[in-house]
């Protein structure tokens, strides 16, 4: 009877005290981890098919949970138009902060370049450029050279235009928290290319995007969002008094999500 007492009241007092969040507290991260996973699983999924729709979604995201991600990226495009030379020149400044979420120090490798058509009279190595790029990690700043490769598809992505010369590049960082980058690049692009998108590569917590057209009569710019788990949040905003748009959204969005710009010249 004694036993028996003092099991029921030790079972109760462990019961008590899984029924609070106290217990959490003192757990590592791998195990915070598989706590997760479990809850998840009876609240959500109710299916041990590892093979079904919210298995296959909740590794997917699990992937991001341990990488580098945006917290803030800006991309802005300067467009000058020169019906003269017969091609648009592009102006693009990008801003963005990368947040290391782990207490490991992470690599994170940063993709630049585009894939470009081909202008007469210009070399494939000018029709993309890198002005700036520079990091900022706490205190330090430093000024990145990117080596840029040029080589001509076989198979170009697509037709029309031909985007046939792929230009590209990549630089390294290592993030224990988080840093801030600048890049600003240059492109010429024909003056029937009137398409420009971006894509992000990681998850953005914020994404903003503003293209502006310098001497726009008589063009004008529409531009899209794509991708966005939410169009709730996104929002496409015209600026009053000049030819540009803004396109932000203020949540989450995942790699390969993105804008799209239009130019249009209007009929006289």
């Amino acid at each position: 009877m004694e036993l028996t007492h003092y099991g029921r009241t030790l079972v109760d007092s462990l019961r008590k005290m899984m029924a609070t969040d106290d217990f959490i507290n003192d757990l590592d991260e791998p195990r915070l981890k598989g706590l997760k996973s479990n809850v998840d699983r009876r609240l959500y999924f109710g299916t041990n098919d590892p093979t079904s729709f919210f298995y296959v979604v909740e590794d997917e995201i699990c992937n991001f949970l341990n990488e580098c991600y945006y917290e803030e990226y800006i991309n802005d495009v300067e467009c000058i138009i020169d019906e003269d030379k017969n091609y648009m020149k592009k102006v693009i400044t990008r801003l963005f902060t990368i947040v290391n979420p782990t207490s490991e120090v992470k690599v994170k490798n940063v993709p630049v370049g585009a894939y470009m058509t081909p202008i007469e009279d210009v070399n494939d190595i000018d029709l993309y450029k890198i002005n700036k790029c520079r990091v900022t990690i706490g205190n330090q700043t430093i000024d990145k050279n990117i080596k840029l490769f040029v080589e001509r598809c076989q198979n170009p992505p697509s037709s029309a235009p031909s985007y046939e010369v792929d230009i590209s590049g990549h630089f390294s960082i290592e993030i224990k928290d988080s840093c801030s980058i600048e890049l600003v690049a240059e492109s010429l692009v024909p003056i029937t290319d009137i398409h420009y998108q971006h894509r992000i590569t990681a998850p953005c917590k914020r994404f903003s995007s503003n293209f502006m057209l310098k001497n726009y009569a008589p063009y004008r710019v529409n531009g899209f969002g794509f991708g966005f788990m939410d169009e709730k949040k996104l929002k496409i905003i015209p600026y009053k008094n000049t030819n540009g748009v803004r396109v932000e959204f203020n949540g989450w969005i995942l790699p390969g999500d993105g804008v799209i710009f239009t130019i249009a010249k209007d009929i006289v």
